[in-house]
């Protein structure tokens, strides 16, 4: 037996099990993927009810219903993803420019979250960003240009892992994941999103918690297990 089998039987055989906290986001929420995405969300809740979805929504490919009608979905956490979701769409964006998009989305009551088309983005789009307390979700080749506009760490959120990462992963190297596991993905990867959460469920010794991006970066480290995500939508 190897030695990664015989450490998994001894995890799922152990009395303690180990809280593992995990924050899913996606992509390209438009007319071409919306009932994709629902459906793959609604699957994960069926394997555990709890099961939360940080979702970046283009409006601009979405009529108004459709942007309304993303809060009557359970675990979806609505956040922005720009508008019409174009090359170079907020590269040259201005602080005023940047503030009616974040304006906007307040009042469609998304989660404080943003995240630019192509990770192209401005020094307006930052400033923006830093006073209105939001959280940009960015690529880590930008985190030192998002620190030096002044964004303080809560409010440089970086994933960690492709969506299907942890498929490739032994139970104990799953067990032995530590702080937050990052997850990102874009709509081809649903069917990979709903295994790794059947993946989770699946190891007794792993007890899964599912956070939202803007209230996981507001609490001290690995002191939130917030509510349903399904009540984290006006922050």
């Amino acid at each position: 037996m190897k030695l990664n089998e015989q450490l998994s039987r001894s995890i799922v055989a152990a009395k303690d099990k180990k809280t593992l906290s995990l924050i899913f986001d996606m992509d390209d929420y438009e007319r071409r993927h919306a009932q994709a995405i629902n459906q793959a969300i609604a699957k994960c809740r069926e394997l555990n009810g709890h099961f939360g979805l940080n979702v970046f929504i283009i409006p601009g490919m979405l009529d108004a219903q459709q942007v309304k009608a993303v809060h009557d979905v359970p675990g979806l956490v609505p956040c922005l993803h720009g508008f019409f979701h174009k090359p170079k769409e907020c590269q040259g964006w201005t602080r005023d420019m940047a503030n009616k998009a974040l304006t906007w989305a307040e009042k469609a009551q998304f989660n404080k979250v943003f995240r630019a088309p192509f990770w192209e983005t401005s020094d307006g789009l930052y400033e923006a960003i830093r006073e209105r307390q939001w959280v940009i979700a960015d690529h880590p080749k930008k985190v030192e240009k998002a620190r030096s506009n002044g964004l303080a760490e809560w409010q440089i959120y970086i994933p960690a892992y492709g969506m299907d990462t942890l498929l490739q992963m032994s139970d104990w190297e799953i067990w032995s994941l530590d702080g937050l596991v990052k997850l990102h993905g874009h709509p081809k990867h649903l069917e990979a999103m709903i295994k790794v959460v059947g993946r989770l469920m699946s190891i007794d010794a792993i007890v899964p918690t599912f956070r939202s991006i803007w209230k996981n970066q507001r609490e001290l480290k690995g002191k939130y297990d917030g509510p349903d995500p399904d009540n984290q939508r006006r922050v």
